[in-house]
């Protein structure tokens, strides 16, 4: 059925996003489950009409010279899918010759060139767009789909068949927490971040949703940099740490490891880092003191180029 993308948009893109997981939320999950791989990849949202696709950041940008790239499978998705208008949620991967991702440093250095646009031929041809949802376009632009994940996931698999650069994301059927607990060790021992759950009755929300949860070692979030500190002794003259707070001003933490010292020099510049938004990796969120939470053991954990707003407090586990 025709769907119509030239009805009003929101002004930000729609996007369902995976809540960090707790005791209280693994405990009124439903299994059993989906559990896929946790890539830490380049988000990518697909829009495809009969005659274009534009390849969407989180923040709508376009990604330049990706829908080339993909033309041929795409071709072969339209000639598969029952809507004309639709969207393909993933992430960009990259892989080397033998189809193997690549390390999760390189591969994100690739898909960040992608988007600056300063990717080459040769870095283009490594990446493979990973799908793991499909919502029709009306759908997805007033910001929910009510079909099953179950049957969701089965389209996608059906529609990128064949596919060479466009897969399905590899998903594993979990009947309990124990099984969703060894699926996520396989894959952090293999090298992932760990997994995300996924309730097979789950619908599509333009949120976070607590019917998708990330499994794995640590957590983490989005904070937007609000200040610049010095380091002492071997870091005299370069960024000593970083004060990052979320969008709501409740949780504020001091980061001060898992940057490199040309990182501490680039950064020591306020143009370079204050204001953008930075990925923290932590172990868990502290009590409030004076209303305000902190982050234990908080690390660095790079920029997000494809992201303008902060988490919030409700956000963060």
């Amino acid at each position: 059925m025709p769907e119509d993308l030239q009805k009003p948009r929101p002004s930000k893109i729609p996007i369902m996003k995976a809540m960090n997981s707790n005791e209280d939320r693994l405990a009124n999950f439903a299994f059993p489950a989906f559990s896929q791989m946790k890539a830490d990849g380049m988000r990518c949202q697909l829009e495809v009409t009969p005659n274009t696709s534009h390849p969407l950041s989180s923040i709508g940008r376009v990604y330049r010279g990706l829908s080339e790239f993909l033309k041929r499978d795409m071709d072969i998705i339209r000639s598969r899918c029952e809507w004309k208008e639709f969207i393909l949620d993933g992430e960009l991967l990259a892989h080397d010759v033998n189809g193997d991702p690549l390390p999760r440093a390189k591969s994100n250095g690739i898909t960040n060139k992608l988007g600056h646009g300063t990717i080459d031929r040769h870095e283009m041809a490594s990446l493979r767009f990973i799908v793991w949802d499909i919502i029709p376009a009306s759908r997805f632009w007033s910001g929910a789909h009510g079909h099953r994940y179950a049957h969701r996931l089965k389209t996608v698999k059906e529609l990128v068949e064949g596919c060479t650069k466009i897969w399905a994301i590899p998903t594993v059927e979990v009947a309990d927490i124990e099984e969703a607990k060894t699926h996520a060790k396989q894959l952090i021992e293999e090298g992932y971040e760990g997994t995300i759950l996924k309730e097979m009755d789950a619908e599509w929300i333009n949120k976070r949703s607590k019917h998708c949860l990330k499994f794995k070692e640590e957590n983490d979030c989005d904070l937007e940099v609000v200040e610049i500190q010095e380091g002492a002794g071997k870091y005299d003259g370069m960024m000593g740490a970083l004060v990052c707070e979320s969008s709501d001003k409740s949780v504020r933490v001091k980061i001060g490891t898992g940057f490199t010292d040309s990182m501490r020099n680039e950064y020591f510049d306020p143009q370079n880092i204050l204001g953008k938004i930075v990925k923290v990796k932590y172990n868990t969120k502290t009590e409030a003191q004076d209303g305000v939470h902190s982050l234990f053991l908080p690390v660095f954990g790079g920029v997000r180029s494809d992201k303008v707003n902060a988490d919030t407090l409700n956000e963060i586990a």
